[in-house]
């Protein structure tokens, strides 16, 4: 049996941010690619905790998230 985690996606400009939950309990990571190349990655603790980083560090509305499969 696998496991589906929770994906979400926004695009802002250029930019593709995608956050997935790594595994339950465990945190949320995070990555940005610019232009089709990845510039940036990091784990949070929490859903909440990343989207919140994203849209202090690079503007991206709370809005903008959509889940994806």
């Amino acid at each position: 049996m696998t496991m589906r985690l929770t994906k979400y996606q926004a695009t802002v400009g250029r930019r593709k941010f995608v956050v997935e939950e790594v595994l339950p309990g465990v945190g949320w990571y995070l990555y940005v690619w610019e232009n089709e190349k990845a510039i940036a990655d990091q784990l949070q603790n929490d859903f909440e905790s990343i989207i919140e980083r994203v849209r202090e560090d690079y503007g991206v509305p709370v809005k903008a998230w959509e889940k994806i499969d």
